[in-house]
């Protein structure tokens, strides 16, 4: 079940709560439906226990009209909504990289504030919350400079994200900032090594796929590694 649904199902007599089952329900159905010609025991055992919509009879049938029809037809597919659900996705993605790297957990009460220049994200912050598990979230078109004293900030197109990190969180990545800085010149030593070897002339010739396979993750690791260490510095400069 999505996340975003949660909220709204916690209040079982109102209209979203209903809304979010109706929906589950046309999933069910129009799934068995579409199961039954290749498991029709199955498929008809559990479609039996949905409940109908008012008015409606039970029908088991293999649906036949197409999504694409559907679509166009009946108007299930709104564009515009689809790409203010991935800004929104994008934003969530964002304020979850933030909290894996700095390590901010539930017990920090995570504070978030969202700056943007549209409108958009204030009618889905609810769902923002629920998916980045935010203690507490902002959102505003501008931030005053005295909120932003022990933030990190990262950018998502138009919008900005700025993190409260905690004080003992701050130090502890300050004292690592020297140790970072030393292992990503290891990182950088064994990445160039790698470099060398796999660029050499007689390489693709003398060592096995299973081989180059193995160097080609080694390479992926490192360079993953060296990108991680940079944002993280990046960040912490801020």
């Amino acid at each position: 079940m999505d996340e975003t649904t949660k909220r709204g199902l916690r209040l079982s007599n109102g209209r979203r709560a209903a809304g979010h089952c109706w929906t589950l329900l046309t999933c069910l159905d129009t799934g068995l439906r579409a199961i039954a010609p290749f498991m029709p025991v199955l498929a008809e055992h559990l479609h039996r226990h949905l409940p109908l919509y008012p008015g409606c009879e039970r029908n088991l049938e293999y649906p036949e009209v197409s999504v694409d029809i559907l679509m166009m037809n009946l108007g299930w597919r709104d564009n515009l909504i689809e790409k203010e659900v991935q800004l929104v996705m994008d934003a969530v993605v964002a304020i979850r990289r933030l909290k894996k790297i700095f390590n901010v957990t539930a017990k920090h009460k995570p504070v978030v504030h969202l700056v943007c220049p549209i409108p958009i994200f204030k009618n889905y912050s609810e769902n923002i919350q629920d998916l980045t598990a935010c203690h507490q979230l902002n959102i505003s078109s501008h931030i005053e400079a005295d909120t932003l004293k022990n933030c990190v900030k990262d950018n998502i197109g138009e919008s900005t994200i700025y993190m409260v990190i905690p004080d003992d969180l701050r130090k502890s990545i300050e004292l690592d900032l020297p140790k970072m800085e030393m292992k990503k010149e290891k990182v950088l030593k064994d990445l160039h090594k790698m470099m060398k070897m796999v660029s050499g002339d007689t390489y693709g010739i003398n060592a096995t796929l299973e081989a180059q396979e193995s160097h080609a993750k080694k390479i992926a690791s490192l360079e993953e590694k060296i990108a991680r260490i940079n944002y993280i510095q990046s960040l912490s400069r801020q």
